[in-house]
């Protein structure tokens, strides 16, 4: 197919020239330059959206580099070690195989969806969104802004270690909604149990009276999720926040994502399938 290209484009550059009355000794001076050779691209349906290892790149070998171009495994807001595991699937599994196995990548998915479950109830922040949180004059509403929220709720359960503004954290997703949640770590955790309970549940605000602690911020300087966080940590919400960024290159292969009902708070969870659809 390359060949055959480069052919037809020899030939329509020659053809211009000599509409364009170049003499005929330099008609075959302009050519056109290939940037990129690529062994295999994956082209998903956004766009401007795409990856593919690269052979060549202006004739340098560039030993099968991966590139991603528009997708969201490289976005700031990504998580660094899930992205790390997907790109490895993508190079490996989709770009540079022969063949690409589809139940091999399933079954890695899958099993990467459980190294992700185990690490939440183990506390760890592993797989936690970062996220950076502005100063209260530079939002709207502050209060709209999920990683403010985050913030603020961290602030009013440790007072003795409040993050400064602005900074970066990482986004906790949390079940911890209503007052007999709360309750749960009244004996464990007392001090916090009442800061939360006077300055979130009972707060004159409705809307973080309402929400109560949906959101918890983890400060960097933190090497884990507090334990008495860890019984309501929305695992399932965290888990498919992290599949999402696969999502658009798996559709491609016509690995399908399914919403089934689970035990997450919007009891839907991401599943994938290679059942074909008519």
């Amino acid at each position: 197919l390359m060949y055959v290209l480069s052919q037809v484009i020899s030939e329509t550059l020659y053809k211009f020239s000599k509409l364009s009355n170049i003499p005929e000794e330099k008609r075959r001076l302009i050519r056109m330059k290939n940037e990129y050779l690529y062994k295999r691209m994956i082209i998903s349906n956004g766009k401007k959206n795409y990856t593919g290892v690269v052979e060549y790149k202006e004739g340098k070998w560039m030993n099968y580099d991966l590139d991603i171009k528009g997708l969201p495994l490289d976005k700031i807001s990504s998580n660094k070690e899930s992205s790390a595991v997907f790109k490895d699937i993508l190079k490996k599994d989709m770009l540079m195989s022969d063949k690409i196995d589809i139940p091999k990548i399933l079954n890695k998915l899958q099993n990467f969806q459980d190294e992700m479950e185990e690490s939440l109830k183990r506390g760890e922040k592993r797989f936690l969104k970062p996220a950076t949180v502005k100063q209260p004059k530079y939002y709207a509403d502050p209060l709209t802004s999920q990683q403010y929220r985050a913030l603020m709720n961290w602030n009013i359960a440790y007072p003795d270690k409040p993050v400064e503004l602005p900074d970066s954290i990482y986004i906790v997703k949390m079940t911890m909604t209503s007052r007999k949640d709360l309750e749960t770590i009244r004996d464990s955790h007392p001090d916090i149990y009442e800061r939360l309970k006077t300055e979130i549940f009972e707060s004159t605000e409705k809307r973080i009276a309402d929400k109560g602690v949906h959101v918890l911020g983890i400060p960097r300087f933190e090497d884990e999720i507090p334990d008495w966080a860890i019984p309501f940590i929305d695992s399932a919400t965290i888990v498919q926040d992290n599949m999402k960024n696969i999502v658009s290159i798996l559709e491609v292969l016509d690995i399908q994502p399914l919403s089934v009902t689970s035990n997450a708070p919007n009891n839907k969870e991401i599943q994938f399938s290679n059942i074909v659809n008519f």
